[in-house]
């Protein structure tokens, strides 16, 4: 069993994966819900200390499946998992599509999905057969100090939303939704405010999607409807960035 004790938790020397790992292993052993048996037990202490030493802080979010609750009855452990909304269940994949990116800074990943099934998706990453950033171990907007959301044309990577777009037909994205999840690559933590910049904006209108979902953190999302860009065009009000 992981050894992190409360005032340890309260430290500030105690990293995120330590408190969880902590709280998990507490709720686990101090639930009378739950038929603990020794090797049930033991079972359960070898997960939390597997994953408290092979990932790094704010990292392992990144690829981590969260176990909700654990029962050990007669016919052994049963591992049993909360449904998830389909929302969330769609921006898992996006999630799961930005494992690909190339993108030294960002790694995006995008999902389009119509009447309940997945028909694209799309990573950030350099056009087909030329160099990724991450082989040449240099993004120049990044080296040029260059904020979020603007002089993309010095980018050498195509945004996940425009690889997922230019994989489908228009006939097939009209009405449809599209999942986006941003990651930050040097901590693993989700972006702020993520949302498409102003020529993929410009894509998911002319693709005719209706809905874009922006992932905010594990459970909670925005819904974006495309008409509203449609109709607030930032273009006429010389808005840089995002």
């Amino acid at each position: 069993m992981l050894h992190v004790t409360k005032q340890h938790i309260a430290s500030s020397e105690a990293s995120s994966i330590e408190v969880d790992c902590a709280l998990y292993s507490e709720s686990f052993f101090s639930n009378s819900s739950i038929i603990k048996t020794p090797f049930a037990c033991s079972i359960v202490s070898f997960i939390i200390s597997f994953i408290k030493s092979c990932f790094a802080d704010g990292v392992y979010r990144h690829c981590f499946v969260t176990i909700h609750s654990i029962f050990c009855g007669k016919g052994g452990i049963i591992f049993s998992m909360e449904r998830r909304d389909k929302k969330n269940y769609y921006l898992d994949l996006a999630e799961v599509v930005s494992q690909r990116s190339t993108c030294l800074r960002r790694h995006y990943g995008a999902v389009i999905v119509q009447n309940d099934e997945v028909i694209s998706t799309g990573y950030v990453g350099a056009p087909r057969q030329r160099k990724n950033c991450t082989d040449l171990g240099v993004c120049i907007r990044q080296k040029l100090n260059i904020p979020r959301g603007e002089r993309y044309e010095l980018c050498r990577s195509v945004h996940a939303e425009a690889n997922a777009i230019i994989s489908s037909s228009r006939d097939k994205m009209l009405g449809s939704s599209l999942f986006l999840v941003g990651i930050e690559a040097d901590t693993g933590a989700y972006v702020k405010n993520a949302v498409c910049c102003s020529m993929c904006k410009r894509l998911v209108i002319n693709a005719g999607i209706e809905y874009v979902y922006v992932r905010d953190d594990k459970d909670n999302y925005r819904e974006i409807k495309v008409s509203d860009w449609v109709e607030n065009d930032e273009s006429l009000e010389g808005t840089l960035g995002y």
